[in-house]
């Protein structure tokens, strides 16, 4: 009884694939309605797509023309801009640039003499202080009394 049953209730259930048979039709049905649309679309698309073309070139052409006038309009202003321009920036510049290059020896030999002399100083100063410290031993105790002496000296005036 079991085994009838069984078979009783697979005959009354359908197999899947008859169940995917509707979706399958409403595929192909609409595949079908977009093949006969899909002229329509191409046609719309590239016609949509040259009026974007011919509209662009047609305002460029609008555009550009009156850059000319402007331009010359203008020009008398551009060329004051250039003169003040090349008064005020580039000529100072220029000239600058000239003096510096023409002085830079002067300026090498110069910074050499300040630095030489400055090696100089301090080297005299040391030379000064060990001849003085070694004749004299008692000299750093003596500038040491001398300046607070000094020191005191100011301090009661």
């Amino acid at each position: 009884m079991s085994s009838t049953s069984s078979l009783t209730m697979a005959a009354a259930t359908p197999p899947p694939i008859s169940s995917a048979l509707p979706l399958a039709e409403a595929a192909s049905q609409l595949s079908a309605a977009l093949t006969k649309i899909y002229p329509y679309v191409k046609t719309t698309t590239l016609l949509a797509l040259d009026v974007a073309k011919a509209s662009w070139a047609f305002s460029q052409r609008f555009m550009i023309h009156p850059i000319p006038i402007v331009l010359y309009i203008i020009a008398p202003l551009t060329v004051f801009v250039g003169y003040l321009a090349s008064i005020f920036v580039f000529m100072p510049y220029a000239t600058l640039v000239y003096l510096l290059e023409a002085l830079h020896p002067l300026y090498v030999f110069c910074g050499v003499a300040c630095l030489t002399g400055a090696l100089l100083g301090v080297v005299g100063r040391l030379v000064a202080w060990l001849v003085v410290a070694s004749v004299v031993p008692e000299a750093e105790t003596i500038r040491t009394k001398t300046k607070k002496a000094v020191w005191k000296m100011k301090e009661e005036i």
